[in-house]
């Protein structure tokens, strides 16, 4: 007798028999054992998974003459010629070469018949899916509704390329790829049962590369016993078929984990000597570490790991520790750049090699949170040497002593400023000394540099080449004088005000009284400066304490200057006491202060007051203009009793004209 395949040889008979597809045969049987068997079935799924296994044992239900709860017999007469495939009532059809219409249109003639023994005419199509649209066209009224002696089982590997009408009148079951674990349990025994002596984890690597396909592992047995015989070793098995050795793979791995350049080199050029194609090696590797990624995520239990081996998952929890999902994730980066790489270049060797040194020295990743964790413990480490604490950032806070009844009330004394002292301010000078050398002398005039601030009111002092435009003021020692320009934001903590109060203002300070303290409260009874103090503490009281305790310096018409003790005055704070000084002082309400706390000094106005400022100086602007303007002059020799009332600026397009001056 002629020798016959594995794959043929221990093809199921039953449905009991399907290894992996227990839910399809259990559905099977139960149709078949009720009774309510469907016209058309559609099996999908991939290679050599038992599609055209079980439409045999379909057919032989279909036909079975003693039934055995839904099972065929495989001894009457019907299940015999089926299984010998010599009935002539099943026909088996290979649609890649009978794909044509004219094929279907002789099929749909030889269903009018009937069955010549069996009770039902079955029509077996394997690889529906390359019939032609004109095929399946012509087979819909016939698969809709055939005639009731006639049933249609059709097979495929690519069920998305067949149309849906002909999807819609099947009733579809998908075949699952078989399990590794169950595979290579079903080749343990069917070795066995054949008297074959074949390495378990020879067996373990051709289940493996089956991909899910008994057919394809049963073929593969067979190629190894014709080569080697009945007991072939491992090295045989793998050299044969080319196969990967799973421990090679999972030992390189091992080295890109440990860090170990040499091991994984060395590894991998073992691989290469035994012919294995970098491609699969890749691949091989690729697959690995994306297990290894999600053994670490999901954990041992998960069911993606259901049809893993037991000794796999045992080196997965080892090595789980040595990297964290960041590193493996960088790996696999790594892998998939080197697999662009491995089809475009020539050096694929090399190639890999250069990825290995970099998959060896990838380094975790550390996250913002995790680098001041670390920072704050190295700060901590060393001697003497302590992180500020909080409470040590915060300004200085002015507490009154405790006073004993009869006594009296003490001084409150601000602190020294944390700002480092600097030079001080060189004296103010007479204007004569500062205006420079008249006209006509023997020095010209020099032109003012642009780093000089310029006085705003009539009045205000200049500060002197090489004079610090921010003089500091020294600890307890009052406001200095000199000017400062503070721009918007630069230094106030808090969100800005509502309104645009960032106006580069010259701050002329004022030097302090004569017989005050330094640091002492200087007492302030001007009514507007109570009022828009009670007005502030009645909105808030923390500042209106601020405004309260303040040394006001000086009170100048709508201009307050004074020392503010605490945080420095910003954001909608300062919105605020802007806000009622201007109910107060009127709309040219302007505020100019030093904070305690920084040292540094600031002048403010509102909207409507630095409107009023800037028009001021404009109009001061025109009159030195028409001063300055020779028919002026000569109405003032004239009439030296009279002054200028009125200025009229001439349009630059119109011819000139004298100004209209009174």
């Amino acid at each position: 007798m002629d020798y016959v395949v594995l794959a043929r040889k221990l093809r199921p008979q039953r449905f009991q028999d399907l290894v992996g597809q227990d839910l399809v045969g259990r559905a099977l049987r139960n149709a078949v054992r009720t009774g309510r068997l469907a016209h058309a079935y559609l099996f999908a799924g991939s290679r050599g998974i038992g599609k055209t296994s079980t439409a045999r044992i379909l057919t032989k239900a279909f036909n079975c003459l003693d039934l055995q709860d839904g099972e065929p017999c495989n001894a009457c007469e019907n299940c015999r010629e089926i299984g010998a495939n010599a009935s002539p009532d099943v026909y088996e059809i290979d649609a890649a070469s009978n794909r044509g219409i004219d094929n279907i249109r002789e099929l749909r003639e030889n269903t009018r018949y009937a069955p010549a023994k069996c009770r039902y005419k079955t029509y077996i199509v394997d690889e529906v899916h390359m019939l032609t649209p004109e095929s399946f066209n012509a087979l819909l009224k016939t698969l809709e509704e055939p005639p009731p002696h006639v049933k249609f089982i059709l097979a495929t590997t690519h069920p998305h390329r067949i149309p849906e009408t002909i999807l819609s009148r099947c009733q579809r079951f998908d075949f699952a790829r078989i399990p590794l674990g169950l595979m290579l349990a079903y080749l343990e025994r069917a070795t066995a049962a054949e008297g074959l002596k074949i390495p378990r984890a020879a067996l373990q690597s051709i289940a493996r590369n089956s991909a899910g396909g008994m057919r394809d592992a049963l073929t593969a047995v067979d190629q190894v016993v014709a080569f080697a015989g009945p007991a072939p070793t491992e090295e045989e098995v793998l050299g044969l078929l080319s196969l990967l050795d799973q421990g090679e793979v999972q030992a390189l791995l091992e080295a890109i984990l440990g860090r170990s350049l040499d091991g994984a080199l060395e590894t991998f050029r073992r691989m290469v000597a035994c012919g294995h194609d970098l491609h699969a090696v890749l691949a091989a590797l690729l697959r690995e570490v994306k297990d290894l990624t999600l053994f670490g995520v999901l954990g041992r239990d998960n069911a993606y790991f259901a049809d893993h081996l037991p000794e796999t998952l045992d080196l997965y929890a080892r090595l789980k520790d040595r990297a964290g999902a960041d590193e493996l994730q960088q790996i696999f980066q790594v892998l998939l750049e080197l697999e662009g790489q491995l089809r475009s270049s020539g050096h694929a060797q090399a190639c890999f090699d250069m990825a290995l040194v970099k998959a060896c020295r990838v380094q975790p990743l550390v996250g913002v949170p995790e680098l001041l964790a670390r920072a704050r413990e190295a700060l901590r480490a060393l001697p003497g040497a302590g992180l500020v604490r909080p409470e040590a950032a915060r300004a200085p806070e002015f507490r009154t002593p405790a006073v004993r009844p009869g006594a009296a009330p003490p001084t409150l004394t601000p602190p020294a400023p944390t700002r480092p002292p600097v030079k001080p301010p060189m004296p103010a000078q007479p204007a004569a000394a500062r205006s420079g050398p008249a006209q006509g002398s023997a020095g010209a005039a020099r032109p003012r540099s642009a780093a000089q601030p310029v006085a705003t009111q009539s009045g205000d002092p200049q500060p002197q080449p090489g004079e610090d435009p921010e003089p500091a003021r020294p600890p307890d020692a009052g406001l200095s004088a000199g000017t400062a320009t503070v721009a918007a934001g630069a230094a106030d903590a808090g969100p800005q005000p509502p309104e645009d109060l960032s106006a580069d203002v010259p701050i002329p300070a004022a030097e302090p009284d004569e017989g005050d303290e330094p640091g002492a409260l200087a007492p302030c009874d001007d009514p507007r400066w109570a009022a828009l103090v009670q007005a502030v503490s009645s909105a808030g009281r923390l500042l209106g304490a601020r405004l309260r305790d303040a040394d006001v310096q000086r009170i100048e018409g709508d201009t307050v200057e004074a020392a503010l003790r605490g945080q420095p005055l910003a954001g909608a704070d300062l919105a605020l006491v802007l806000a009622e000084g201007q109910r107060a002082f009127g709309p040219a309400f302007r505020l100019q202060w030093r904070d305690a706390t920084s040292g540094q000094y600031r002048a403010r106005r509102s909207v409507a007051g630095r409107k009023l400022w800037r028009d001021e100086r404009a109009r001061a602007r025109q009159r030195a203009e028409a001063e300055a303007d020779p028919a002026v002059q000569q109405v003032r020799r004239a009439f030296p009793n009279s002054k200028i009332v009125r200025v009229k600026l001439a349009d630059p397009a119109a011819p000139p004209r004298t100004p209209d001056a009174s």
